[in-house]
């Protein structure tokens, strides 16, 4: 597991760096972590190759604001996790903005930080893992969780949305993968759609509610389910 931090004092969120330094080594996984004090040197390294799988990031630099740098990262380290590390407690807004995975608080004790540690390398595990499809030519094909926009039905078929192509499996009902652990972003959003809510864009209201998809599929998501999203 590979960590990148960023703050401009590093020496405020030292002992957060020891304590999840101890978190992976109490569940047996090696830990490489660099610390950054300059946000324009952690995006031209991340810019040019060094991915880290996960970064930490103050709310509150000069330059580029947490905010800014997780959008900036994003372009180069899409399946990374993302998390603040701030002093403020009105964080929540722009984490949700920003698309964050967790934030902790400087005032952050272990047994706080411990269980965030895990829930988030539970995440990172699903996003990097793949799901088997039966095709109905009886072959299978992976596929990265990450990369399905929405599962669907059409004509009591079932079919699997990408970004590149929309394929028809068999084996499993909709409901049936409703139920699948990988699957535990995904929203139901109708009869006919389970959504990945990480691969949802925007979404508009006009005649109902309508959510845009990264591979720019509009989705009517009835109220009934809607109200669950």
């Amino acid at each position: 597991m590979k960590l990148a931090f960023c703050d401009d004092r590093p020496n405020t969120v030292s002992f957060i760096v020891d304590y999840i330094r101890d978190y992976f080594i109490s569940v047996s996984i090696p830990l490489e972590i660099k610390i950054y004090d300059d946000a324009m040197e952690l995006v031209r390294d991340t810019a040019n190759g060094i991915i880290y799988d996960m970064y930490l990031l103050d709310y509150d630099m000069p330059v580029l604001s947490g905010e800014e740098l997780i959008k900036e990262l994003k372009r180069y380290a899409p399946l990374s996790i993302y998390g603040y590390i701030s002093f403020f407690d009105n964080i929540g807004s722009s984490a949700c903005r920003a698309g964050c995975d967790l934030y902790l608080y400087k005032s952050d004790k272990k047994d706080k930080i411990f269980p965030e540690m895990a829930r988030v390398y539970e995440k990172f595990l699903r996003l990097h893992s793949n799901f088997v499809f039966y095709l109905p030519s009886g072959d299978v094909r992976q596929v990265p969780v990450i990369d399905i926009q929405y599962i669907h039905t059409a004509y009591r078929r079932v079919y699997v949305a990408t970004l590149t192509e929309d394929f028809r499996v068999i084996g499993r009902s909709l409901d049936e993968y409703t139920s699948c652990a990988e699957f535990y972003n995904f929203v139901r959003v109708s009869k006919s759609y389970f959504v990945n809510y990480d691969n949802v864009v925007n979404s508009f209201f006009k005649n109902g509610h309508w959510l845009i998809m990264a591979n720019n599929a509009r989705i009517k998501a009835d109220s009934v389910y809607f109200r669950r999203f």
